[in-house]
Formats: C-alpha cells, sequence, structure tokens
C-alpha cells in the first residue's frame, strides 16, 4: 500500500462523491491549490498585521485597561473556535472558493 491510500480523499464521509483519486489530479491543479492556499493566508496575515499594529492607540484612544484589552483580545480566537463547527457545513453545502473569499472579507470588517 501507499502512502496515498490513506490519504485524507480516502477519509471523507460516504456523502461526497471523489470523481478523482489523488493520483490522477494533475500537478497543475495541485500547484493552484498550493497558490490559493497561500494567497488566503497572506489575506488574512497581512489583515491581522495591520490591525496588531494599532493596539496601542486603539488601547489609549478607547480608556482601556490592561484587563479589559485583554479580554477583547481574547474574543477574536475564542470566535474563530466557536465558529469552527459551522465552518465543515459551509464548505459542504457552498464549496470552499465562495466560503474562503467571505471569510477574508468578514476578517478585514471586523478587524
Amino acid at each position: 500500500m501507499s502512502l496515498f491510500d490513506y490519504s485524507f480523499l480516502n477519509r471523507i464521509s460516504p456523502k461526497v462523491k471523489i470523481k478523482k483519486s489523488f493520483k490522477e489530479i494533475k500537478a497543475s491543479y495541485l500547484w493552484r491549490i498550493r497558490i490559493a492556499t497561500s494567497l488566503f493566508f497572506f489575506g488574512m496575515g497581512f489583515c491581522f498585521a495591520s490591525w496588531a499594529s494599532r493596539i496601542p492607540d486603539l488601547k489609549l484612544t478607547l480608556g482601556l485597561s490592561e484587563a479589559a484589552l485583554g479580554s477583547i483580545l481574547f474574543a477574536l480566537p475564542a470566535g474563530q473556535l466557536l465558529a469552527m463547527p459551522f465552518s465543515g457545513k459551509l464548505v459542504n453545502r457552498y464549496g470552499s472558493r465562495k466560503i474562503a473569499i467571505i471569510a477574508l472579507f468578514m476578517y478585514a470588517i471586523c478587524l
């Protein structure tokens, strides 16, 4: 048995129809997936970096204490953890491309 026999494509729930095996996917398609994923994470990192550099200014402007700022900063990862169970269902229903685009814009708006 090869490494690909136990790939993530073989572990997907039976509801999902797989038209091609992992071995049959063209290298150009895998390259496009890699580029899209890299661009998505670059966009998310760019949004977070632009927001993170303004944290001290926001603290002074809003007059927050250290505890209040910590509570607000905790809301971002807490919200991400709460959204994880729903994100899989949304991706199965609408596709990963649509959800990734919407998530990137919503992330930028929320920050």
